[in-house]
């Protein structure tokens, strides 16, 4: 069975074109495409509009723009592809957590260092507590800076695998070079991308896993 919005849409097609080639008079497609209609299953009446060609059903007593074909289903995300659940939240946010997080970094950086020299100018001679600033610029900035990068990180993945990789080491004292293997887990994000990270024992292969903004730590969430 013919789609009769379809016939309708070619009929007045056929019209625009005779029209245009000035073999129907304005006044004659105007009348012939007043008599186009189509009801439609719940029994309302539709046409379409002169000039744009655009589809109105009579409404609550008016007539009113629409589609009569079902909304096209949207694209999933690439998330969804992934095998993601929908209920999870989105991953936005945070800042409030992240500059408190840091906030709260430097301070514990700050007295951290403050009590460490205060201990060293209590015993050494050559060190004066005047000193305890000047030296504890740099440590702390650094404290504070490696905090704020690890709490700004934020991401979701799924574990796709497990794995040991090679990491090389040099002994600051004699230079002596050493290897050892690291576990890690890897995650392929919704972005598409992977990322490798420190596993938990708990953790297993189809498991997502989150990073926040202004937290510290990943946490399994499904």
């Amino acid at each position: 069975m013919k789609d009769p919005f379809r016939q309708a849409e070619a009929h007045y097609q056929q019209l625009t074109n005779a029209l245009t080639a000035g073999q129907i008079s304005p006044e004659e497609f105007t009348s012939r495409l007043a008599a186009i209609r189509v009801t439609d299953a719940q029994g309302r009446i539709w046409m379409l509009q002169q000039g744009s060609g655009r589809w109105f059903v009579w409404q609550d007593g008016q007539w009113q723009a629409a589609s009569p074909y079902p909304a096209a289903p949207s694209a999933p995300t690439r998330a969804q592809v992934a095998g993601y659940p929908q209920a999870l939240p989105p991953l936005e946010g945070g800042w409030g957590k992240l500059w408190a997080g840091t906030i709260k970094a430097l301070l514990i950086a700050v007295v951290i260092f403050a009590v460490i020299g205060v201990l060293i100018a209590t015993f050494a001679d050559d060190f004066a507590y005047g000193d305890i600033p000047k030296v504890m610029i740099a440590p702390v900035l650094l404290a504070t800076v490696i905090s704020f990068c690890t709490l700004s990180g934020q991401w979701r993945g799924r574990i796709v695998e497990f794995g040991t990789k090679r990491v090389r080491e040099t002994d600051d004292d004699d230079g002596t070079v050493s290897y050892r293997h690291v576990a890690y887990a890897r995650l392929q994000l919704e972005n598409g991308r992977t990322k490798d990270v420190s596993p938990s024992n708990d953790w297993e292969v189809g498991d997502i896993i989150e990073k926040r903004r202004g937290e510290m730590h990943t946490k399994k969430v499904g």
